[in-house]
């Protein structure tokens, strides 16, 4: 919640204003993105984990549909959290970073740096997603933020809106934690 509470108090008391939050949906003229952000996940983790498994560097000996849908299901609820992560981060964070002028790059790897660090404490003391040791898995999924903060940061921009970039990291967490803790 502190993303979103310190956007939000940041924005009513020190005078950072709110034309820039990205709350409008945008759904006209933006209608692809929002079907990229749904679909991008679910297909991309669908194709790689075929080729894996033909591959054999992936064994879905154990996966069961039933058991994924429901646990896609589960995760749908928690997902809608992800609205208080994107409000801080590409609500506020990332339309501040854009007024630097940096390349468009590095204002994306700029708010992943700070988004992947912002999860350490979560990781380190709460909970770990895979048997990995949880250094090793912090370093994946911070490099895995800044990646995706650059995804998330261009749907962002190419919108102005934030609800996309919501959209498609709820998915992602909804299809893909599931299968990262099977």
């Amino acid at each position: 919640v502190a993303p979103l509470g310190v956007s939000l108090l940041l924005r009513a008391f020190a005078g950072d204003g709110w034309g820039d939050l990205g709350i409008r949906s945008a759904i006209k003229g933006n209608l692809l993105w929002y079907i990229v952000s749904i679909l991008v996940y679910p297909v991309c983790t669908a194709f790689i984990l075929v080729i894996g498994s033909a591959l054999g560097a992936v064994s879905l000996s154990g996966f069961s549909v039933g058991a994924f849908v429901q646990a896609v299901a589960l995760a749908v609820i928690p997902g809608l959290f992800t609205a208080i992560e994107e409000f801080g981060w590409r609500g506020y964070l990332a339309p501040k970073v854009y007024k630097l002028e940096l390349n468009a790059f590095v204002a994306h790897a700029v708010v992943g740096i700070i988004w992947g660090a912002w999860h350490i404490p979560y990781f380190s003391v709460f909970w770990s997603h895979s048997m990995q040791n949880v250094p090793l898995f912090v370093l994946c999924f911070f490099l895995g933020a800044v990646v995706h903060s650059v995804v998330y940061g261009e749907i962002r921009m190419q919108t102005d809106s934030v609800w996309p970039a919501f959209l498609m990291h709820a998915v992602s967490n909804a299809v893909n934690n599931p299968l990262v803790q099977q």
